[in-house]
């Protein structure tokens, strides 16, 4: 059985983003953080700190 809640999309390429970085992007008007944490593994989570409602690419 699938899970509805998650769906596969193409967001960017993987060369886009550096080792150790993030990069934000828009999926269905919602900032999405994508951080890519070694050459083949990539992270990503709303870009929205849960405490404070910062944005978690900015430190």
């Amino acid at each position: 059985m699938s899970d509805s809640r998650f769906q596969e999309k193409l967001i960017c390429r993987l060369d886009e983003i550096s080792l150790n970085q993030t990069k934000v992007v828009l999926v269905n008007d919602v900032k999405i953080c994508v951080y890519r944490q070694s050459s083949d593994e990539i992270l990503a989570f709303g870009n929205e700190c849960s405490h404070f409602g910062a944005p978690l690419n900015s430190g």
